[in-house]
């Protein structure tokens, strides 16, 4: 599960070991030998708004942490520090629940959450290595996986709440400025911390995706408009996205695609997402480079969508894939040649590839690219071209690679880290102008 700063401490020095988290990803998370935690006499230990605040609730954040493999502290006085952070976090957090919960516009379904959890126990089974390994240091803690994955559930459904409130609160405050200095300073206060950068190359592609004929497009077109007609009809729309989306992500669960904010998808499909204001309302058939949708919008909130869609594709055949490889093969030479990348992409490219911007792959990540990759970037040198990598996405796409540098392990620099601390620095002085808010309208008091 993407991680929130709603549910980090509220002091600056752990509020921010969140960004810290950005650059663990990369390598493997071990497990911690369990330390002795405080034994727990329950009792309120703050008061937010009209809640309160239970010691029982400390020791839960606690006991979260641990089985997600987040460093703890060894020493009395390291655990009680972390316990006032929590404290002060979840008071946070309980102010903001208060104020999403009594927004009745902002409504999180069952289904999204169990979707959410189901990630978040994969990513805390990768972190201490396993189920096996995850339920006996659950089971040292005195819980058991069904009561934690419940546990999870109700924190992920605040998190959700307190997110869409947040992003609605959002548009209401201005710009946010944060300097370099802020930003320098942020990463020389905690370079010490940071893991070391993993080997990496740094690379651009133009990818050549093999398109259908005219002809297999109008087919899928009239295809599309068919459906349609059903769903106007008063077919149910999800039962026809399982029997007949193309989508392999989301057809089985009736072409839902989950919230999404503008950015999110290719130009056309989410100017017809965006360009609809009444829930439950179906779009007419939206032609994109993955073929035709029919869109349904199930939920609006600001800035962000839920959608269904039905995805009609136009498929390819040989003659299609062969003119894409020979297409891919020219783009190879004329890269070889000394042609610009960016260039070639602008007019051979994908369409619906972003624009070209050096890409970066930690080497340790590279068996997550098509197979192709491997072979021909892991032992490519600073410069050299390689291609046309083969490999299929919804058809044939054909890859030519410029790497432009390859990496060793060593320290992050400033511009490794910039952009991501900057933008974490923003969204946390947002953060912290709406709780200064709530905090200063509700009731708060710390018991001793």
């Amino acid at each position: 599960m993407a991680k929130s700063l709603l549910a980090t401490p509220g002091s600056p020095s752990s509020r921010y070991l969140l960004i810290l988290a950005l650059f663990l990803c990369a390598v493997p998370a071990r497990a911690q030998e369990p330390g002795a935690l405080p034994e727990v006499v329950d009792g309120v230990v703050a008061i937010a708004g009209d809640s309160v605040i239970l010691r029982s609730e400390v020791q839960e954040r606690l006991l979260q942490m641990r089985a997600s493999g987040a460093p703890m502290p060894e020493d009395p006085a390291g655990i009680m520090q972390l316990q006032d952070e929590i404290v002060e976090s979840l008071i946070n957090e309980q102010l903001l629940l208060q104020a999403a919960e009594s927004d009745t516009t902002i409504v999180v379904s069952d289904e999204e959450l169990e979707v959410i959890v189901q990630q978040d126990l994969d990513e805390r089974m990768r972190n201490v290595g396993g189920m096996g390994q995850l339920v006996a240091l659950l089971s040292e803690q005195g819980l058991n996986l069904i009561s934690y994955r419940e546990m999870l559930k109700e924190q992920a459904r605040r998190q959700r709440l307190q997110s869409l409130w947040v992003g609605r609160r959002r548009a209401d405050i201005g710009p946010i400025v944060v300097t370099e200095g802020e930003v320098r300073a942020f990463i020389d206060a905690q370079r010490d911390q940071l893991p070391k950068r993993p080997a990496s190359i740094i690379f651009r592609q133009v990818l050549v995706r093999s398109e259908p004929s005219d002809s297999t497009r109008e087919a899928a077109r009239l295809e599309a408009e068919r459906l349609l007609g059903l769903v106007n009809e008063g077919e149910d729309f999800e039962e026809l996205a399982r029997r007949y989306s193309r989508d392999p992500s989301s057809a089985a669960q009736g072409g839902d695609l989950g919230w999404f904010p503008r950015g999110r998808m290719v130009r056309e499909f989410e100017d017809a997402a965006f360009g609809m204001f009444q829930e439950g309302q179906v779009s007419d058939v939206v032609e994109t480079d993955f073929g035709a949708h029919i869109i349904r919008v199930d939920r609006i909130s600001l800035g962000e969508r839920r959608a269904r869609h039905i995805l009609i594709t136009a498929e390819t055949n040989a003659d299609d894939e062969a003119a894409a490889a020979v297409l891919a093969g020219e783009i190879l030479e004329r890269a070889r040649a000394g042609e610009s990348m960016r260039d070639l992409h602008e007019e051979y490219g994908y369409k619906a590839q972003p624009p070209l911007d050096s890409l970066q792959i930690f080497t340790p990540q590279l068996g997550s690219l098509p197979p192709g990759y491997v072979a021909e970037i892991g032992s490519a040198a600073d410069g050299d071209v390689v291609g046309p990598i083969e490999f299929d996405d919804r058809g044939k796409v054909f890859a030519v690679v410029k790497v432009l540098e390859t990496r060793p392990e060593g320290d992050y620099t400033y511009d490794d880290l910039r952009t991501r601390v900057e933008d974490q620095l923003r969204e946390t002085k947002v953060l912290d102008e709406i709780i200064e808010e709530l905090r200063a309208r509700a009731h708060v008091e710390l018991r001793p």
